[in-house]
């Protein structure tokens, strides 16, 4: 005959394991059967039940190429010339951009639920951000619309956009 147990630590299943005669120890339940899949669950000595953990969230990382290719692109470009060029009254706005792009480029992807990229993201959808800016005599539009934003932070990720 054999007899099952789940090996418990700090109310969490490390290990299941079979023996050929009954165990009694304070960190062993008994099993009516193998069980492997309750490794990683929770188990209540109050209750004598056993939770599987929630899955976690997936991952939303996304390439460098893939974060900005998620901004209208006439956008994208006017973003690389302001940090080129810093146009008069587009220091605040340089700066900003700067700073997100450096965030960007100290990474190998791009993590869309990072506070500080929603941060850089959000401010350029804020009041705060120049509502436009002018290069060589244009005036473009600079704010990201509330549908801008989303796209850039919420939209689904393609599997073409997925960092490894």
């Amino acid at each position: 005959m054999s007899y099952f147990y789940a090996q418990i630590q700090s109310g969490i299943v490390v290990g299941v394991s079979e023996s050929s005669s009954p165990i009694d120890a304070e960190n062993m339940v008994a099993l009516a059967s193998w069980q492997p899949e309750l490794i990683g669950s929770s188990y209540s000595s109050e209750t004598g039940e056993f939770t599987q953990p929630e899955p976690a969230p997936p991952k939303r990382f996304i390439t460098k190429r893939a974060f900005w290719n998620r901004f209208p692109a006439l956008k994208e470009s006017v973003m690389r010339a302001v940090r080129m060029s810093t146009p008069a009254g587009a220091a605040m706005l340089a700066g900003v951009l700067d700073r997100l792009n450096s965030r960007v480029d100290a990474s190998p992807y791009v993590n869309l639920d990072d506070a500080q990229t929603i941060e850089g993201i959000e401010w350029l959808a804020s009041v705060q951000c120049p509502a436009s800016v002018t290069l060589d005599g244009v005036s473009y539009d600079m704010r990201l619309t509330a549908q801008e934003r989303d796209a850039v932070l919420l939209a689904e990720i393609q599997e073409s956009e997925t960092y490894p």
